[in-house]
């Protein structure tokens, strides 16, 4: 990391930007390296209102970065959330690890509430997190800043740097505990065999048969959090959740043998709210409208939803409504009116999970370009904006860069309407921000074909320049 195509458009990179409701996603054994070039900020992963699953990010290295993570928005519900275990911080010259708000949701924001492990089986046997902190001295939190948690208790071992030592003790507490000795537990689909994914729903059973015991006493009398009871569920939440995501990978590898009804039955037993809306998602995907929007409906009394997820489970509903008229017209996805389109925009600018995710995927179908949003710690709200791209690219033969086909295979073929006395270049990057095809053009003749035949299967960034501008950016697949 540290450095981009083009500095004027981007000051901050991010390695891996994350954002809407997700059903337990793993991130491991990624290194994040920063050779500092032209960007302001190198950031390692960036995890944005991802929800109430048992998301992890584990045995990442990140080193020379301004910020190695950073978690903004609604993470968590009290039994579950985004848990960072035994990531290696090194030379990070701002932060190791951020949690902050997002104006654009006001229920409970933050991380899972306890950062550190307890054996599922009986709630036992602590074990740290085990993260390895920089401790950058110069800067008061630079091991954990938090402030969108209204509490967070941290559970650290005694090896080396695994203590938090520059952090908000306003906001944090920590608790000295046995160490977590960080084993390589990743796991590439289909890594298991059928007796193990066997043993693993036996297991499942038992967790589930003893998480459901627990969770009525989760709330004491006065509806505060039991936080002994809180402890031990925890840990349970998180084995179900790592079982029914394994299973779930497992279907959803078998290209050849899928079976839908049993991917349903692991989404059912992930008892979370996001998996029910996978599950109505499934129903839709086969063109069966009426069983997902019921589905959708009986998620409203399921779950004692906050009043800003309902606002957007509301929103989700409008959109899933949206696609059924489409199909209805048979119409697809890429036939939408402008109407459509101004409203499915207008949704995702004020949504922030779900409904964004699902918005801002359909317009991505049609070229369009979304800003990130994001904030560092004590930072304005920022967007990677594309303020100088408006400003630039406001002729309208600019708007007219045509790329066909798409995906390809061997030639791509690119028109524009033509600039008189004008040379320049296509530029093809790959996902890496490297330059992949350079090609020298004449702007005044209106098209080029470029053979991309040699070039690896994947997507790619492709833009026209000059010396008087650059065209947005459009992306092109190559198979």
């Amino acid at each position: 990391m540290g450095t981009v195509p083009d500095e004027s458009l981007m000051h901050e990179q991010f390695g891996c930007f994350v954002e809407g409701s997700t059903l337990a996603s793993d991130f491991q054994e990624n290194i994040f390296t920063n050779s500092p070039e032209n960007v302001d900020d190198a950031i390692g992963i960036y995890s944005k209102n991802l929800g109430e699953s048992s998301n992890i990010i584990r045995r990442n290295t990140f080193h020379g970065l301004d910020y190695a993570n950073v978690a903004q928005g609604k993470n968590l519900i009290p039994v579950s959330g985004l848990y960072y275990e035994c990531n290696f911080n090194y030379d990070n010259t701002k932060i190791d690890f951020s949690v902050v708000p997002d104006s654009m949701n006001v229920g409970k924001q933050g991380i899972r509430e306890i950062q550190g492990l307890t054996d599922p089986s009986d709630g036992s046997a602590l074990n740290g997190a085990g993260n390895i902190f920089y401790h950058n001295s110069g800067i008061s939190q630079s091991d954990f800043y938090n402030t969108a948690n209204d509490t967070m208790r941290y559970l650290y071992g005694n090896y080396t740097n695994r203590e938090p030592l520059y952090f908000s003790t306003n906001n944090i507490s920590k608790t000295s505990t046995q160490n977590n000795t960080c084993p390589q537990t990743y796991c590439i689909e289909s890594c298991k065999t059928d007796e193990e994914l066997d043993d693993l729903s036996d297991d499942y059973d038992a967790f589930n048969s003893t998480y459901t015991a627990r969770l009525p006493y989760l709330f004491n009398i006065d509806g505060s959090i039991n936080r002994f009871v809180q402890a031990r569920i925890i840990p349970i939440k998180a084995a179900m959740d790592q079982i029914v995501d394994l299973h779930l990978h497992h279907i959803m590898y078998d290209t050849t043998g899928r079976d839908y009804s049993d991917y349903r039955s692991w989404l059912d037993k992930a008892k979370s709210y996001v998996a029910d809306v996978f599950l109505a998602n499934s129903l839709a995907r086969e063109e069966d409208w009426t069983g997902a929007s019921d589905q959708l409906d009986d998620l409203i009394s399921k779950y004692d939803l906050d009043d800003d997820i309902l606002d957007e489970h509301n929103r989700y509903d409008y959109l899933m409504s949206l696609l059924q008229s489409v199909y209805d017209d048979d119409r697809t996805i890429y036939d939408l009116g402008k109407d459509e389109l101004n409203d499915i925009d207008s949704l995702r600018r004020i949504s922030f999970a779900l409904a964004k995710t699902t918005a801002t995927n359909i317009l991505s179908l049609y070229d369009s370009i979304i800003p990130l949003n994001f904030l560092l710690p004590g930072q304005a709200i920022q967007d990677r904006s594309d303020t100088k791209y408006k400003e630039q690219f406001s002729d309208k033969y600019l708007q007219s860069f045509c790329i066909k086909p798409n995906p390809t295979e061997n030639e791509l073929d690119i028109n524009w309407i033509p600039i008189k006395n004008t040379i320049g270049e296509v530029v093809l990057y790959d996902v890496n921000g490297r330059v992949a095809r350079r090609t020298k053009i004449d702007l005044s003749l209106g098209q080029v074909s470029i053979d991309v035949s040699s070039l690896p299967a994947g997507i790619y960034d492709i833009q026209i320049r000059s010396n008087k501008f650059t065209t947005p950016h459009k992306y092109v697949l190559k198979l």
